[in-house]
C-alpha cells in the first residue's frame, strides 16, 4: 500500500486503518520532523503499546497540556477520555451534553475501542453507536437493549466482545435475537433472575460467554444460580445484592462473598469452596 506523504492524508488514513499500527508510526515521524508535539506522544505511546511498561512522566504532560486539542470536534461532548497508541480509544458521552446534529460523523470516533453511552437517549444511542465511523468499537456500557436491538437490526453481525445492558423487565428474548458472533463479556445493570439465567446460558450466544455480571433479583436463588452457571462455559460470573457483590470462579468453583451476604443466605453446596471476606 503506498502511503500517504503528508501528516493530514496520514492522519486520514489512520481512522479509515485504525488497526494498522505501522501507519502510526510513520504519522509520529511526520509530525516529529515537522516539531509537532502529537508526534512524540504517539511515538511515547506506541513504544509503551509494544512494552508494556507504564506511561511516562512525559507523555502525562503532553496529554495533560494538549487533550482538548487532540480531541477535536469531541473536546467538551466527552468525559474521562483515554488515549492508546496515540489516539482516543475509550470515553464517556456527557451527561446533558447537547450534541451536534452530525456527531455521529465525527471521524474522531475512528480509533474508539470503548465507548460508555448510558446517559443518552435511545434514539441518540442507535444514531451514534450505528455509525459507519464507530468501525473500531469492540465494548460498549450503559446500552439499552432496545437501543442495541434496533442497531444489530440495522447493522447486522457486531464486532463487539463486551456489553453492558441498562434497563431491565424484558426478558433476554430480544437480546438472543441479537447477532453478536464476538461477544464474550456480559453485564446487567439490573435484575437477572433464575429462568432468564437459565435461558441466556442455553442458548448460542451463552455458550459463548466466558464472564457474566448482573444483580441478583432473589437472593435464594443463589444455589440455583451457581449451578447454573458450573454447567456453562463461563470462567467468571459475578452477583450483586443487597448484602454485597459476588464473584464465582467457575473453572475452580470457588465463590467469593461477603460474610453478610453468607450469613444471611448460606451456601450449602457439596461442590463449593467458599471464601468469605
Amino acid at each position: 500500500m503506498m502511503l500517504p506523504s503528508t501528516p493530514s492524508a496520514l492522519f486520514d488514513a489512520v481512522r479509515l486503518h485504525p488497526a494498522d499500527l505501522r501507519l502510526r508510526g510513520v504519522l509520529a515521524d511526520a509530525l516529529l520532523e515537522s516539531g509537532d508535539p502529537r508526534g512524540e506522544f504517539i511515538a511515547l505511546q506506541l513504544a509503551r503499546h509494544h512494552s508494556g511498561e507504564r506511561a511516562t512522566p512525559r507523555e502525562g504532560a503532553l496529554l495533560a497540556a494538549y487533550r482538548d486539542t487532540w480531541l477535536g470536534r469531541l473536546s467538551g461532548l466527552v468525559h474521562q477520555p483515554r488515549f492508546e497508541r496515540g489516539f482516543l480509544h475509550a470515553c464517556q458521552v456527557r451527561r446533558e451534553t447537547a450534541l451536534p446534529a452530525t456527531v455521529e460523523r465525527f471521524d474522531e470516533w475512528a480509533t474508539l475501542g470503548h465507548l460508555d453511552v448510558r446517559f443518552l437517549p435511545e434514539p441518540l444511542e442507535v444514531r451514534l453507536l450505528g455509525a459507519p465511523t464507530m468501525r473500531s468499537l469492540r465494548e460498549v456500557t450503559g446500552l439499552s437493549l432496545p437501543g442495541l436491538s434496533a442497531i444489530s437490526k440495522a447493522r447486522g453481525a457486531l464486532p463487539w466482545r463486551a456489553v453492558s445492558l441498562q434497563g431491565g423487565g424484558v426478558g433476554v428474548a430480544a437480546l438472543l435475537r441479537c447477532p453478536l458472533p464476538l461477544l464474550t463479556s456480559l453485564t446487567f445493570f439490573d435484575q437477572l433472575p433464575a429462568p432468564w439465567l437459565r435461558e441466556l446460558l442455553e442458548s448460542p450466544l451463552g455458550r459463548q460467554l466466558t464472564h457474566l455480571a448482573f444483580k441478583v433479583a432473589n437472593p435464594a436463588e443463589l444455589p440455583e444460580l451457581l449451578t447454573l452457571a458450573l454447567r456453562s462455559r463461563l470462567e467468571t460470573m459475578r452477583a450483586s445484592s443487597t448484602g454485597g457483590e459476588l464473584t464465582f470462579e467457575v473453572a475452580q468453583k470457588t465463590l467469593r462473598a461477603p460474610r453478610k451476604l453468607l450469613a444471611a443466605h448460606p451456601l450449602e453446596l457439596p461442590w463449593l469452596r467458599v471464601v468469605a471476606s
